[in-house]
């Protein structure tokens, strides 16, 4: 079957230099004037193995097509993986994700503290300030979960304006410590119209877990937007997705971990998610790993969203 992969937004720039560089004035003059609505996009970085470094972080320079009027909303979520497994250190894992806004482009930093990261990858979803009825935040959690056989962080989050009725929730991980056994997984519940609870659970021999997790709120029949997951498996890394509705036209996709279960005997190396033939029901999807990674299970979770959809024309309740 021929494969047919969506059109990316992403531009790749990695950079040495901690403090992301000044995009050139050409960015505004080139963009077109109009103001654009909820965009994602993917980035990566492609360094060479022999380039990294214990501690050594990485940047990312995401420019829009076009510049919004104020700088907008963003969602980021940890998409590729790419680290030593760090056997010395009780198989301890850090990466730290930072980033700075404007009109015209994202500079992300991606640390990496007593890490030795090869390669990272995130989403990124960018949201107009005029755009009431999708809220978006994040949740700090952190613990030392040793002599604990499971342990499980649990919060209530408050949405800043009520819903009219329950709405949908999307969480994945903006950024993850872990050490001991890899596993952790982020989930919601008891979902009403003014907030969610949220947890963090580690299982058996992790014995170290902490991290911030994106979470995105939006009305359950809010047009032009549907969420969900997939999973990989041993021996299943490829597959399909239906949506709940049919879009207007193919829809732009926003992937990121929501649960990570890996094997720490070999380096931890999750692709980004190939995303190929979209429809406006449906894709494809392809989840790799490679030299050895043992994969338990890991699940993205994934939102669909309309292209220049008018979201802005809706209410805080999506009404």
């Amino acid at each position: 079957m021929q494969r047919t992969l969506i059109p990316t937004r992403r531009t790749i720039v990695p950079m040495r230099s901690a403090t992301p560089a000044t995009p050139p004035s050409s960015i505004y003059q080139q963009a077109e004037k109009t103001s654009p609505t909820v965009v994602a996009g993917s980035a990566c970085t492609f360094n060479h193995p022999a380039d990294a470094g214990i501690g050594r972080g990485q940047s990312l320079f995401v420019p829009f097509y076009r510049p919004y009027d104020v700088p907008p909303e963003i969602s980021i979520a940890l998409n590729m993986l790419d680290l030593n497994n760090n056997p010395t250190d009780d198989y301890h894992f850090h990466l730290r994700t930072r980033h700075e806004i404007t009109r015209a482009y994202i500079a992300l930093l991606i640390d990496a503290p007593s890490t030795l990261m090869y390669n990272v990858g995130i989403s990124w979803l960018a949201i107009p300030q005029d755009v009431r009825c999708i809220q978006t935040g994040t949740w700090s959690f952190g613990d030392d979960a040793e002599n604990y056989t499971s342990s499980c962080i649990t919060e209530r989050i408050s949405f800043a304006s009520s819903f009219a009725s329950q709405p949908k929730v999307l969480l994945a991980f903006r950024q993850l410590e872990l050490a001991g056994e890899w596993y952790a997984h982020a989930q919601s519940y008891d979902i009403d119209t003014r907030g969610f609870n949220i947890s963090s659970q580690v299982m058996r021999g992790t014995t170290l877990a902490s991290g911030v997790v994106t979470w995105i709120a939006f009305p359950a029949d809010l047009p032009g937007i549907w969420p969900g997951s997939f999973s990989v498996r041993p021996n299943s890394e490829r597959g399909s997705v239906h949506f709940g509705v049919a879009f207007r036209a193919t829809p732009q996709i926003f992937t990121g971990f929501v649960k990570i279960d890996v094997d720490n005997k070999a380096n931890l190396r999750i692709r980004q998610p190939q995303i190929f033939n979209v429809t406006t029901t449906s894709f494809d999807w392809e989840l790799p790993s490679w030299w050895g990674t043992v994969v338990n299970e890991v699940v993205v979770s994934y939102l669909a969203i309309e292209r220049n959809g008018d979201f802005s024309s809706l209410s805080a309740t999506g009404l």
